[in-house]
């Protein structure tokens, strides 16, 4: 039975966090959780000097079992962010997680040709949660932060912050707060039985799709600034040309059918990581039918349909080879990072295309198991009172030691 996207208030000033559990399946059950911290606490000053409030949202995944496990970040791309409501605005789908902040999307229509802005704010980050569910259940602590504050600017106003400067300083709040949350400080939400202790942010991939394959493509080879990435996951890029500050095991995903970026999206990243000194594993991964907006399961997207691309992939089919070929490709970079043979799995029906890009290495295929799907709407809501980005007033919740707001 199919869900219509659906409208949920939060009131300003409130700070709420979302969470949810799924279905045990094999081994146990990952923790899934869709959080929103207070309104206000992300901040983002404007060439004006106007300090505009941004989402701070996200969906957090915790693994099954006993443990500290490493962190992968998840980011989303720059796709709309204040729509018209469902179902007049086609860029919508049935699974979509709509919310109201208004700092960010305009309480009126603003005409802009074909993608008019609308009141309701599409949580672009809950439309990746099948990929968090994928990952925390093979054993990640796997987090997909909103960072749509970073893309748009603030009702409907492009242009005002830095995206680059903005969106880096948003990922470090998300996993400040993981960091507090593993050492017991869970802001009133109650999960530190769960969280204590669990989460090991010394051990960080990233994983990008669109523009923000682009940036986590920045995050990752800036050897500087995120020396603990041990490895990178680009899922049709769009990024920027700059120089490679290191090499890094990157999988490179392409959609044959990609609407948006187009097929070739992340080759000339692979390449530049590719041919470093020392190069590690660089997995290029086509899948031939696959669009672009189906890799968000709160978007449509048409994909490119043409004589070379006469029909679009099952969208299921896709996210679980993308979910499996992460999975195993991080597994293999944490354990071996030098490793030149890479297995990927390859789902029944994806029809993919794998070949390494740095001479020497080899690609092997192997089989694959279905993994349940994840879906945001399925996820229930809890709230929490405090900013975590500010020192904490209540006892038992001080601040940890070193804390400093960034933002």
């Amino acid at each position: 039975m199919s869900r219509r996207a659906i409208r949920v208030s939060v009131p300003i000033g409130l700070a709420a966090l979302v969470l949810s559990a799924v279905p045990a399946v094999g081994g146990g059950d990952p923790d899934l959780l869709r959080y929103r911290m207070a309104d206000g606490a992300l901040r983002a000053v404007t060439p004006a000097g106007l300090a505009e409030p941004a989402p701070f949202a996200g969906v957090l995944g915790l693994p099954p079992g006993p443990g500290r496990a490493p962190v992968v970040v998840v980011l989303h791309g720059s796709h709309p962010v204040c729509t018209w409501p469902a179902p007049e605005d086609q860029r919508v789908s049935p699974e979509a997680v709509l919310g109201v902040f208004a700092p960010l999307c305009s309480p009126t229509r603003i005409p802009v040709g074909s993608a008019d802005l609308g009141p309701d704010h599409l949580h672009n980050e809950a439309g990746l949660a099948w990929l968090v569910g994928d990952l925390a259940r093979a054993g990640y602590v796997a987090v997909a932060p909103n960072v749509n504050g970073a893309y748009l600017g603030f009702n409907g106003r492009s242009g005002e912050v830095n995206e680059r400067i903005f969106l880096n300083r948003m990922v470090r709040a998300h996993l400040r707060v993981l960091e507090n949350l593993d050492r017991g400080v869970d802001y009133g939400t109650g999960l530190a039985p769960r969280t204590t202790g669990r989460i090991d942010t010394s051990r960080i991939a990233y994983v990008g799709h669109s523009r923000g394959g682009g940036h986590a493509y920045l995050q990752a080879t800036a050897a500087a600034r995120h020396p603990r990435a041990f490895a990178l996951v680009l899922l049709q890029p769009v990024s920027e040309p700059r120089p490679v500050a290191r090499s890094i095991p990157t999988l490179l995903v392409r959609g044959g059918c990609d609407e948006d970026a187009g097929r070739a999206a992340g080759l000339a990243e692979g390449a530049r990581l590719a041919r470093r000194p020392g190069a590690r594993a660089v997995v290029d991964l086509l899948i031939p039918r696959a669009g672009h907006a189906m890799l968000n399961s709160g978007l449509t997207g048409s994909g490119v349909l043409d004589p070379v691309c006469p029909a679009l992939a099952d969208r299921t089919t896709v996210q679980r080879q993308i979910g499996a070929a992460a999975v195993a490709f991080l597994d293999r970079a944490r354990t071996a990072p030098r490793a030149r043979r890479v297995r990927i799995p390859v789902v029944p029906g994806a029809a993919t295309r794998l070949r390494s890009l740095v001479p020497g290495h080899a690609v092997i295929r192997v089989g694959s198991v279905a993994t349940p799907r994840v879906r945001a709407l399925d996820l229930p809501v809890v709230t929490s009172p405090l900013n975590p980005l500010a020192p904490p007033p209540a006892p038992g919740l001080l601040k940890p030691p070193g804390f400093t707001p960034e933002l």
